[in-house]
């Protein structure tokens, strides 16, 4: 979600950007105004159905992870100690037994989303 592809002058070649840099391109047509417009649908969504997020991420994810898309989509800076209350007033966030491997920082828990029954 925090990628948009970008058209090369000669309409042969295609990247991928971070989606806060698209406000400052020449984007074909009308696709700067169908990414906003997506991105505005997004953070609607998001604020009345926020398990919508964990669509949006790896089956097993961490906190900063969805912190990371959380923000990414809002275009602001989070909070550390109130995003985890957020997310842990989502039902059906569970933590995992796992921890992350091989990284340079302290190893952060894994969490999956289990939809709840109706």
């Amino acid at each position: 979600m925090e990628n948009a592809i970008v058209e090369n002058s000669d309409g042969m070649y295609a990247e991928w950007v971070d989606v806060s840099e698209c406000k400052n391109l020449n984007l074909a047509f009308d696709h700067k105004d169908i990414i906003r417009d997506a991105l505005e649908n997004i953070k609607m969504m998001i604020k009345s159905e926020p398990h919508l997020l964990f669509e949006l991420v790896p089956k097993k994810f961490t906190l900063l992870q969805v912190r990371a898309l959380y923000d990414s989509i809002y275009e602001k800076k989070s909070d550390a100690a109130n995003f985890r209350k957020f997310i842990f007033s989502i039902p059906g966030v569970a933590a995992l037994p796992e921890v992350e491997s091989g990284v340079p920082h302290r190893a952060a828990r894994f969490f999956t989303y289990i939809k709840p029954k109706r």
